[in-house]
C-alpha cells in the first residue's frame, strides 16, 4: 500500500474548503472574491436592470422626438441637446439606484436597510416587467417609424419649394442631392476657382445618373459664403442628401476631402480623402461620383458617370476653370477676362472642345448684353460652337449655344428647335435643355408646355431667379395671376436685385386695376428701362397722362437703340397701334432680344389681327 498524502488524510469537507483558503494566501487571485461580491451586490441592487430600462426608454423617447422636431422644423441643435441631456443623466440614475432602495415605507438609503428587510428581489421583478413593457413600446415605435412616420411628407423626405403646373408641391426621394461648392483650403486661399470648378464637375457627373435628383448649380452655389446649417439648405432645396468637401492644392499635389451627409439626421453616409497628383484629378472626380451613387444605392448605367472631354494639357483645364469662375460673375470686366483666359487655354491645347464652347458663350454674352455692335461677337460665337462640334460631336452645350444664337439673333425658331432637340438627345435629363425647351414653348405661345417645363426647372433649381421669372410670365399668360405673382415674388426672395421682377408685378397689378400699387411696385425696379416702361403704362391707366408721356419720352431719348421692344410695348398698351408696329419693326432690324416673345406677349394681343404684325411674325419663322 502506498502512504496517503496529507491532503488525502484530511476530511472531505476540509479538502473542499482548502481551495479558496489556498488562493487567498498564495497571492495569485486575491481580488476574485471581492469582484464576485461586487458583481452580486450590483445585481442585488438592480443596477443592471435600471441601466437597461434607462437606455431602452431613451431610445423610445428619441425616435418620435426626432420626427416631431423635424416636422416642426426645430433646429438641429435641439436634437443634439436632447441626446446630451440623456447621456448626462445616465450616471446620476445609476448612482441613485446604488445609494437608495425601495422599501414598504418608501425610499431609504441602502445602508439603512437590514438585509432581512430588503425587498430588492421584488423590485427586480417589477423592473423586469417594466423592461418588457418598454421593449414592446419600442417595437411599436419602430414599426410606426417604418410604415407611417417615414412615409409622411414632413418626415425624412423634404418638400420642394417649387411651384408646379398643378400648383402642388412635390416630395423628393432619398436619392435627391445637392453638391455644395467645395472649400478652398490652400495655404494662400487662391484656389477658389479650382474648388468651385471641381464641385461643379462633380455636379455635372451626378446629373447624368437618371435615378438621381440633382439640384442645379445656381441653387447649390447660392449658399456659398453664407452661415447656414445643413437643415436650412435641405429645407430650401428640398433634398435628402448633401455632398460637401474641401480642396487643398499645392503645386502638383492635390488633397480632396469629401463627405456625403443625410440632411434629416446629420448622419455621414460616406466620407473619403484623396491625396493625388494633379494629373489624377479626373480619376478622383469619377471615383467620388461613383462612391456617391453607390452610397445612395442608385443604379449607375454604363457610361453614366463619365467626365467631359479631357484636355491634352492640364494647364488648359486650369485656365478653363478660372474662366468659368470669372464668367459666373457676368460683369463686363469678368466676361472679357474669361475670354482672355479661354484664348490662352486654346493656345495651350487648340483641340480642347470644352474651352471652345465656353469661349462661344462668352462671345455670345458680350454681343447680347454689352457690346454696341453684336454682329461680330455673334459671328465669333457661332464659329466657336461649330469648332466645338468638330472636336466633340457629342457636345450638347454647343447645340444649346447655336440654339441661343438662332433665337436671339437670327430669329430662326425652326433651327433653334432642331438644335435644342439634338442637345436633348445628347444630354437626356439635362436641366439646361429643359429650361430652353420651356422658353421656346413660351415664345411659341405654347403655354401649357412652357409651364410644365419651367416648373420642372425650378423643382431642381429652386434658387434660379430667371427661371422663376420665366415661369411667372407663363403663368400670367395662362390666366393664373395669383400663381404668377407668387413666382415673381419667389424670384425676388432668391435675388432681391433681380431685373424685371418688380416690373412684372407692376404688370399684374395693372391687370387688376390697382394702378397706385403698380406705380409703387415698379418704382423699386432696378433696371431703368423696365422701370420707365411700367411707369408709362401705369400712369396712363391711372389717368396721369402727362407723367406717362414724360416716362415714354425718357425711353425715346435714352433707349431708342437698345429698348425698341419695350417702347413698342408702351405704345401698344396705351392704344397707339401704328407706333407700336413701327417700333416692333425697328426692334427686328436691331436684333432686339425681346422680339422672339412678341407672339405670346399680352401687350400685343390687340395687334395679332394686324397685317403688319402677322408679316413680322412670318419673318421670324413661326412654328411648323
Amino acid at each position: 500500500m502506498t502512504a496517503e498524502s496529507p491532503e488525502a488524510a484530511q476530511p472531505s469537507g476540509e479538502r473542499r474548503s482548502s481551495g479558496p483558503e489556498h488562493s487567498s494566501t498564495d497571492g495569485r487571485h486575491p481580488a476574485f472574491p471581492v469582484k464576485l461580491r461586487l458583481f452580486e451586490e450590483l445585481k442585488r441592487r438592480n443596477l443592471f436592470r435600471v441601466a437597461v430600462l434607462y437606455l431602452i426608454a431613451c431610445w423610445v423617447v428619441l425616435e418620435p422626438t426626432h420626427v416631431v422636431f423635424h416636422m416642426l422644423e426645430v433646429p438641429e441643435w435641439a436634437n443634439r441637446l436632447v441626446i446630451l441631456l440623456m447621456v448626462i443623466g445616465f450616471p446620476p440614475v445609476l448612482l441613485f439606484s446604488w445609494i437608495y432602495e425601495v422599501t414598504p415605507e418608501g425610499l431609504k438609503p441602502t445602508s439603512d436597510v437590514h438585509p432581512g428587510e430588503s425587498i430588492t428581489h421584488k423590485t427586480g421583478r417589477k423592473l423586469d416587467r417594466a423592461i418588457i413593457a418598454v421593449l414592446a413600446l419600442a417595437v411599436v415605435v419602430l414599426l410606426a417609424d417604418k410604415f407611417w412616420f417615414s412615409r409622411q411628407p414632413g418626415a425624412p423626405a423634404a418638400v420642394a419649394p417649387g411651384l408646379h403646373a398643378g400648383g402642388t408641391a412635390v416630395t423628393f426621394s432619398d436619392k435627391s442631392i445637392a453638391v455644395l461648392p467645395f472649400v478652398d483650403m490652400s495655404e494662400k486661399k487662391d484656389q477658389e476657382y479650382f474648388s468651385d470648378g471641381l464641385a461643379e464637375e462633380l455636379l455635372d457627373l451626378l446629373a447624368k445618373v437618371p435615378e438621381l435628383h440633382v439640384i442645379a448649380r445656381t441653387s447649390s452655389f447660392y449658399f456659398k459664403g453664407k452661415q447656414v446649417t445643413v437643415a436650412d439648405i435641405a429645407k430650401t432645396l428640398g433634398v435628402a442628401n448633401i455632398l460637401e468637401g474641401s480642396v487643398r492644392k499645392s503645386g502638383n499635389r492635390l488633397r480632396v476631402t469629401t463627405q456625403l451627409i443625410r440632411t434629416d439626421t446629420g448622419e455621414h453616409l460616406w466620407s473619403e480623402t484623396y491625396d493625388r497628383e494633379m494629373r489624377d484629378v479626373f480619376a478622383v472626380q469619377d471615383e467620388i461620383a461613383g462612391a456617391v451613387v453607390s452610397a445612395l444605392k442608385a443604379t449607375m448605367l454604363a457610361g453614366a458617370v463619365t467626365g467631359e472631354v479631357r484636355p491634352a494639357n492640364l494647364e488648359a483645364y486650369n485656365l478653363l476653370l478660372q474662366a468659368r469662375y470669372a464668367y459666373a460673375r457676368r460683369t463686363e470686366a469678368d466676361l472679357r477676362a474669361a475670354g482672355k483666359l479661354l484664348e490662352n487655354a486654346l493656345k495651350v491645347d487648340p483641340n480642347y472642345a470644352p474651352a471652345w464652347v465656353a469661349l462661344g458663350w462668352v462671345q455670345y454674352s458680350l454681343g447680347g448684353y454689352i457690346d454696341a455692335t453684336p454682329e461680330a461677337d455673334t459671328v465669333h460665337a457661332r464659329m466657336s460652337a461649330r469648332r466645338t462640334l468638330e472636336l466633340d460631336p457629342r457636345s450638347g452645350e454647343a447645340h444649346l449655344l447655336l440654339a441661343a444664337i438662332a433665337i436671339a439673333y437670327d430669329y430662326d425658331r425652326a433651327t433653334a428647335a432642331k438644335q435644342i432637340e439634338e442637345a436633348a438627345r445628347l444630354q437626356p435629363g439635362s436641366l439646361r435643355v429643359r429650361e430652353e425647351t420651356g422658353r421656346l414653348a413660351l415664345q411659341d405661345n405654347d403655354i401649357t408646355t412652357a409651364v410644365r417645363d419651367l416648373s420642372a426647372v425650378v423643382d431642381k433649381d429652386p434658387l434660379n431667379a430667371n427661371a422663376w421669372l420665366d415661369l411667372a410670365i407663363a403663368l400670367q399668360i395662362q390666366g393664373r395671376p395669383d400663381d404668377a405673382e407668387s413666382a415673381a415674388r419667389r424670384a425676388l426672395e432668391v435675388s432681391p436685385k433681380a431685373f424685371f421682377a418688380h416690373y412684372l408685378l407692376c404688370v399684374l397689378l395693372i391687370e387688376r386695376g390697382r394702378f397706385d400699387s403698380a406705380i409703387e411696385e415698379v418704382l423699386q425696379e432696378p433696371n431703368e428701362l423696365y422701370r420707365l416702361d411700367g411707369l408709362a403704362v401705369a400712369y396712363d391707366r391711372a389717368g396721369r397722362k402727362a407723367e406717362s408721356r414724360a416716362a415714354l419720352q425718357k425711353m425715346l431719348d435714352g433707349y431708342s437703340s437698345g429698348g425698341a421692344y419695350q417702347i413698342a410695348q408702351v405704345y401698344a398698351k396705351t392704344g397707339d397701334k401704328s407706333a407700336a408696329l413701327d417700333w416692333l419693326e425697328r426692334a427686328y432690324r436691331q436684333h432686339d432680344g425681346g422680339l422672339p416673345y412678341a407672339r405670346a406677349d399680352q401687350a400685343f394681343k390687340d395687334l395679332t389681327g394686324e397685317a403688319r404684325f402677322q408679316a413680322l411674325m412670318k419673318k421670324m419663322a413661326p412654328p411648323a
